[in-house]
């Protein structure tokens, strides 16, 4: 069994699923996250001209991902957080126990192996 940092111990024999695969959706995860990111800095003019190749090619990562039993949990900024959340909060040391916390950038997604949670998110949170 191996373990990374910020990610729950997998068993590839297990689930059938490696590490290599999972930092391979990781990258396209976070590909697709700068591509949007760069998207919305041009005019809007050249936005219209790549946000349909960048949705065919989100659509085709998906649809692969998939058919390798892999998907991403939907999590989401602003939404609120709890401990029991698979996410890894870089900066808990900041808040108190009653704090209301709130999900501020996601920094790495949530990936699961037909529906069991193989790698833990990474998170910055935020206070309300």
């Amino acid at each position: 069994m191996t373990q990374n940092n910020n990610e729950t111990p997998i068993n590839p024999q297990s689930t059938a699923v490696d590490e290599k695969q999972i930092q391979f959706a990781v990258e396209v995860w976070r590909l697709a996250k700068l591509t949007n990111k760069m998207l919305s800095k041009i005019d809007l003019d050249e936005q219209r001209k790549y946000v349909g190749q960048l949705d065919w090619f989100n659509k085709k990562a998906t649809e692969f991902f998939q058919g390798q039993g892999i998907t991403f949990a939907n999590f989401q900024i602003g939404m609120p957080f709890d401990a029991g959340m698979p996410l890894n909060p870089v900066n808990i040391g900041d808040f108190n126990a009653e704090d209301d916390l709130y999900i501020e950038q996601l920094l790495e997604p949530v990936i699961l192996f037909e529906g069991k949670v193989v790698k833990q998110g990474t998170v910055v949170l935020g206070k309300r």
